[in-house]
């Protein structure tokens, strides 16, 4: 930060005076505290966020277990979905809480993975004229990635 003035000597501007201030260590500690403000009402519009997801999954959690017409099928995909739409608003919490994230990763199956979305694509079209296939090389068959199923879904 600089001031400069002129300078005068008996009413005659002669030159310029100054004075400069390092401010680096005040604006780092602003750049903070914003950082911080920021973070925290990133973390609360997670935290309502998933307080309005987590109601209607519940809803929908216990309307599953109720409904006696879905096939075992159907209900394991729908609640694949509930659980994904959870840990979606689980992991949203818990990035801007400043955390790591609550799902941890391990070697995933990819065609496990796959054969899984596509499966809840099936259902979730089920009644259109559209048609899935799946045709997976065997020599892929075993295929693993580093990750966890809803990163890899998503």
């Amino acid at each position: 930060l600089s001031v400069k003035a002129p300078l005068s000597i008996n009413n005659k501007i002669e030159g310029i005076i100054g004075l400069a201030v390092d401010i680096t260590d005040r604006k780092k500690r602003e750049e903070a505290e914003n950082k911080l403000k920021m973070q925290e009402e990133l973390y609360n519009i997670a935290k309502y966020v998933l307080h309005d997801i987590a109601q209607p999954v519940t809803v929908l959690k216990g309307y599953l277990d109720l409904n006696k017409s879905l096939s075992g099928e159907e209900k394991r995909i729908f609640d694949e979905v509930a659980r994904s739409i959870e840990n979606i608003a689980d992991r949203l919490l818990s990035k801007y809480r400043g955390g790591k994230d609550a799902i941890e990763s391990h070697y995933v199956l990819v065609t496990w993975c796959l054969e899984r979305m596509i499966s809840q694509k099936r259902e979730q079209y089920k009644g259109r004229d559209i048609e899935f296939k799946s045709s997976l090389d065997s020599a892929n068959k075993f295929v693993f990635i580093r990750g966890n199923f809803v990163d890899f879904s998503e």
